[in-house]
């Protein structure tokens, strides 16, 4: 006897003029005891410009309506476990941002509350905005503002989340988003992975391949564990190698004491200090511009790393290493002292005079270091090299590879001596003074 395959709905969409503009009206077919039922969802034209952006939004919708049919495995495409990855742990920033302009208009005066608040997920957008519809009662409102006291932080930090929607958005959804899950084949990732092309048509760095593959490896973690796919399957990414992972694009340019000194002395003052602090040190930029002066320590000696700024946000440092107490020479602990009576009462040890917050890595570098150094003989400084260049510097006046790695708080001594070529001790802080020696004699 044959049995009948269940059919697998993709929804229709139609195009609903309205008195302003016009809406989308998508309709599935639902059953339940028996009965079937037709479901409407509307979208409107403001929001859902064309009709591809509807079938976007409702990919995960769909393949929730074709649960249980006999054809998911078969006909669900890989666009709903792209869209399930996003509502989890890839939250609109546009969304939260409407959202917390109608909250403002219910709190007018509790701001820094909304301002506060943030989500993990998608779903919690949609809670929220469900609490809103309700009646405006006393009752209402106050379970609103108690709900607004529990924020949830994203699983993800904000840099990871936008490198994560840029590679979605970029290359894995053109690719393989109206792709069948049963079609998503290991040779085939793999010969995309290999065909792929950056800027001015080069092979894609190893680093960013190596990113996607990750990436798609989690959006089929997630699909096993909603039963888009057997979760007792082997995930097709780990039998993918990416070459070329620890294979830089550009070479780091090198610089020389005697190099450094002559590129300060044309620098103004804040990118003097800049400059020096960074070296002396071997910060990452993110962590240099999110130095605040309570994380010096002028009795002790000594400045603590313990947050980043990057991409207009604060956060944690790049590993649970990379959090730790330095010390501080004499020489720069002067000049810090100096530079901190020309700040005013920020809080920031380099404040933006436009913001009076972080000042911009990227500017700095583009529009005062870079063409400065230039002159100088050395036109690829970046601040990354200037974090190289510590750790040549310390290793050429005789730091071990276990000072090399507390000063510059590498989690793994390979990583200071493959790439780079936790209690503070008394060999780093005597390898961080001579260092600062050379640098300031």
């Amino acid at each position: 006897m044959r049995v009948k395959r269940s059919q697998y709905q993709q929804g229709s969409i139609r195009k609903v003029r309205k008195a302003k503009g016009y809406a989308w009206e998508v309709r599935f077919s639902e059953w339940l005891n028996g009965k079937r039922f037709q479901r409407t969802m509307t979208f409107q034209g403001t929001e859902y410009p064309k009709e591809a952006d509807v079938r976007k939004a409702i990919e995960l919708t769909v393949s929730q309506i074709n649960s249980g049919t006999a054809g998911e495995k078969a006909d669900a495409r890989f666009g709903a476990i792209i869209t399930l990855y996003r509502r989890k742990f890839l939250p609109s920033e546009s969304r939260l941002l409407d959202l917390k302009k109608k909250l403002h208009k219910v709190f007018p005066t509790q701001g820094v509350l909304v301002d506060a608040f943030t989500v993990a997920r998608e779903d919690e957008i949609d809670e929220i905005n469900l609490m809103l519809k309700a009646a405006a009662t006393p009752q209402n409102i106050s379970q609103l503002a108690q709900r607004l006291t529990v924020p949830n932080p994203p699983d993800l930090e904000f840099s990871t989340r936008q490198h994560h929607a840029y590679l979605l958005d970029h290359y894995i959804e053109p690719r393989f988003a109206n792709v069948p899950i049963r079609e998503m084949k290991v040779l085939m990732i793999d010969e995309w992975l290999l065909s792929l092309r950056g800027a001015k048509g080069r092979p894609l760095a190893g680093t960013t391949k190596a990113s996607i593959r990750t990436l798609l490896s989690k959006c089929f973690k997630l699909a096993a564990k909603h039963e888009f796919i057997s979760p007792f399957e082997h995930n097709p990414m780990h039998l993918i190698e990416v070459k070329g992972v620890s294979k830089r694009q550009k070479e780091i340019q090198q610089i020389t004491v005697e190099q450094f000194k002559s590129i300060r002395a044309d620098l103004p003052e804040v990118l003097d200090v800049l400059v020096l602090v960074d070296a002396s040190f071997g910060l990452r930029i993110s962590e240099l511009l999110a130095l605040q002066w309570e994380d010096l320590d002028a009795a002790k000696k000594t400045i603590s790393i313990r947050r980043k700024f990057t991409r207009g946000r604060i956060g944690k440092t790049k590993t649970p290493a990379s959090c730790a107490t330095l010390p501080v020479a004499d020489g720069l602990l002067d000049i810090l002292s100096d530079w901190k009576k020309k700040t005013g009462d920020s809080e920031w040890v380099f404040p933006s005079p436009r913001t009076g917050g972080p000042r911009s890595g990227s500017m700095l570098l583009q529009k005062g270091l870079k063409p400065i150094a230039a002159k100088h003989g050395v036109p690829g400084l970046t601040w990354h090299a200037l974090r190289h260049a510590c750790r040549a510097w310390l290793s050429s006046g005789g730091a071990t590879l276990t000072t090399q790695k507390g000063l510059l708080r590498h989690a793994d001594e390979s990583t200071t001596s493959d790439v780079y070529g936790y209690p503070m001790t008394d060999d780093m802080r005597k390898a961080h003074d001579h260092l600062v020696s050379q640098l300031l004699e």
